[in-house]
């Protein structure tokens, strides 16, 4: 009375099959993170731009009667470029 089946499912049916790489899938993911590393690393220079602009454009809304500059500590007043300080100003007014 007892077989060498189990109840809803045979033995005989299992399908084992070289063509169900699981490989195949690990380097579809791979190729996917990698892909995804790469428009990361392409978009951080514009996320600096955007993130910059940003700070001007708080800095213009929170207070236009000052011109802020980013490191004003770090400048020396003799190597100052007038142009683009004059650049700046023209941008932030």
């Amino acid at each position: 009375f007892l077989d060498n089946k189990f109840r809803g499912f045979l033995i005989d049916d299992i399908d084992i099959d070289a063509s169900n790489d699981i490989d195949h899938d690990l380097d579809t993911e791979l190729g996917l993170l990698t892909m995804m590393n790469a428009l990361t690393m392409d978009m951080i220079s514009e996320i600096y731009r955007f993130y910059i602009t940003l700070q001007f454009e708080l800095a213009k809304a929170m207070s236009p009667c000052m011109i802020w500059i980013p490191n004003i500590h770090d400048l020396d007043v003799n190597e100052v470029n007038y142009l683009s300080f004059s650049l700046l100003v023209n941008y932030l007014s």
